[in-house]
Order: structure tokens, then sequence, then C-alpha cells
């Protein structure tokens, strides 16, 4: 049983369309330029090894019903980051805790 829900497309916007939902993209800069889902917000995976801004992007999405954690290229980076994120999340002392 995995600790994160992973999303169809579909699933994504039926929540982006009902929902306070977040995209956070965590390719590189380079490749987000190239293109990238409308409204995403981009937050490398090369930034999440830092607890201290890790735990400045949990308070920036505090009223977030949900994120969703995207790279186009992996099933690895994204997932990874939604990990760090939600373990940090724990550790807060926020009462909102977004669905991921």
């Amino acid at each position: 049983m995995s600790d994160l829900e992973y999303l169809s497309c579909s699933d994504v916007a039926d929540h982006l369309a009902s929902t306070t939902t977040s995209i956070i993209d965590v390719r590189g800069v380079d490749e987000y330029s190239y293109g990238h889902l409308p409204g995403s917000v981009n937050i490398p995976s090369g930034k999440w090894d830092d607890a201290n801004f890790v735990d400045s992007v949990v308070t920036s999405y505090a009223d977030a019903d949900r994120l969703v954690f995207h790279c186009m290229h992996s099933q690895k980076r994204g997932p990874t980051c939604a990990r760090i994120f939600k373990t940090r999340m724990n550790l807060s002392e926020s009462s909102n805790k977004p669905k991921m």
C-alpha cells in the first residue's frame, strides 16, 4: 500500500475544477521552461534537500486542499518530493494537512 495517492489526468482535472488544488512541478528549470501544466509552480527536485526551504513550502501551501507533485519524465522525482513534503508537513504545527 502506498503512502501517496496516484492520480490519473482526469482525476487531476476534476480536483482542479472542484477544490483548492496546487500542482508542484519538480522538474528542473530548463525542463519546466520547455512546457508545463497551466497554473503549475516550478520547485525543482534539487531544492528539496534543504529542510528550511521545505518548511517554507509547507507553510505556503497550508491552505491547499490537495497538492499534486508532477514530473513528466519519471515516477521517482514527484513521489520523492511529495514524501519529503509530507514528512515536514507532519512535523509542522499546522492544523491543515493537504492531501497528496
